[in-house]
């Protein structure tokens, strides 16, 4: 029976992988945004039976953690065109077009036409070139674990692509291992609020005008200073990514989710995938026989299944620890910011932009606060 209608062992834990509203028969657990946009499972007590499968594929009770294997390669696309539209090394369109190769299918991330991250299924280039690059911003899940058990009943091969949390809630709701399932995440430094994506757009909108589209990691002016790539009506803007408010926050730990601060992957239960994929930032000192001027992957290959997607292509083994001293959030959970709680606080009661002035601009934020109370005062 599901204890006083919880499902997760604590809400710092749950990392909202909506397996448990997937495996519920009864449509009794929906995904619903708290306070701070993230979604949680809340149960409608008029349609739950009180059967436990919900609590049964949480994976917050689980404490056994998975061994797998480490072994780590530097790989660069040769496709120049897939190289720039990707983020790092394009290792996720090789892999997706060796599954579609196979007339398998690809899950993934992609923004859609609202501005809103979540995850579809593709059997084709065009849907799944949308799953390509960074979207710094925690994606909605749906029934996508349904529909992908679906495929693999029926004989299907099918990629899924997500986070470490992600991956670990599709297999704990699969609840068995099957041959034509294909897993890869990613490095993953924290999963960044949809509700402060969201207001971030809006506020974006009063100085470019409608924005029809992001791209978080334009490398046109370069991979390692790469820029943020604003797509609208009246074209594109682009703008440094040091600069960039959105990522100084979210980079900064300011609104990532609780559960990040003790990532499942990376404290208990270890990596589900196949394979993680990440930069290879610092490459060119200790991979320097490739070329990582215009990005590079590090992949790291966790299982038989893993090596076999990376078959027919050529990859440079690279020593894994020297790769992760660039990349250290392959090991270790994000930080929560100090100021997290403040910035909390004073966009719940203020705003986005008044958030960002406290902690970037707080002689600025200190004025505006004076201007405000002397109003008041007349």
């Amino acid at each position: 029976k599901v204890k006083d209608m919880q499902i997760y062992k604590s809400k710092e834990m749950c990392t909202g992988c909506s397996a448990c509203s997937n495996v519920c028969e009864k449509h009794a657990v929906k995904m619903t945004s708290d306070e701070k946009g993230f979604l949680y499972p809340v149960i409608d007590e008029e349609k739950c039976v009180e059967c436990g499968m919900c609590q049964r594929v949480c994976h917050t009770y689980k404490e056994e953690k998975r061994t797998c294997g480490e072994s780590a390669f530097a790989y660069v696309n040769e496709n120049k065109r897939t190289l720039m539209e990707s983020s790092s090394g394009g290792a996720f369109s090789f892999i997706a077009n060796e599954i579609l190769g196979d007339q398998g299918f690809v899950c993934g991330a992609v923004l859609d036409e609202n501005m809103k991250v979540k995850h579809i299924i593709a059997d084709n280039k065009s849907e799944v070139s949308c799953m390509r690059k960074s979207k710094y911003v925690q994606s909605d899940i749906g029934n996508v674990y349904q529909k992908i058990k679906k495929l693999l009943i029926t004989g299907e091969k099918v990629l899924f692509t997500g986070t470490p949390c992600q991956v670990i809630g599709l297999k704990t709701f699969l609840n068995k291992e099957y041959e034509k399932l294909f897993c890869v995440d990613i490095i993953c430094h924290s999963a960044p609020s949809p509700l402060i994506f969201e207001k971030y757009l809006l506020m974006k909108e009063k100085e470019l005008g409608k924005i029809e589209g992001i791209d978080f990691r334009d490398k046109s002016n370069g991979y390692i200073n790469y820029s943020v790539r604003f797509h609208t009506l009246d074209g594109d803007m682009l703008e440094e990514h040091k600069t960039n408010r959105y990522l100084q926050g979210f980079t900064g730990d300011l609104y990532s989710r609780d559960c990040c601060e003790n990532c499942p992957a990376k404290e208990r239960v270890g990596y589900f995938s196949d394979i993680t994929l990440g930069d290879l930032w610092g490459g060119e000192k200790f991979a320097s026989e490739i070329d990582s001027s215009k990005g590079a992957s590090l992949v790291v290959v966790h299982t038989l299944k893993g090596t076999s997607l990376m078959k027919n292509t050529s990859m440079v083994q690279v020593d894994l620890e020297e790769a992760i001293k660039n990349n250290p959030m392959y090991r270790f959970s994000h930080k929560k910011n100090k100021d997290a709680d403040s910035f909390w606080k004073i966009f719940s009661k203020k705003g986005l932009e008044a958030a960002y002035n406290y902690i970037y601009n707080p002689s600025l934020f200190r004025k505006i606060e004076m201007k405000v109370l002397k109003m008041r005062r007349k």
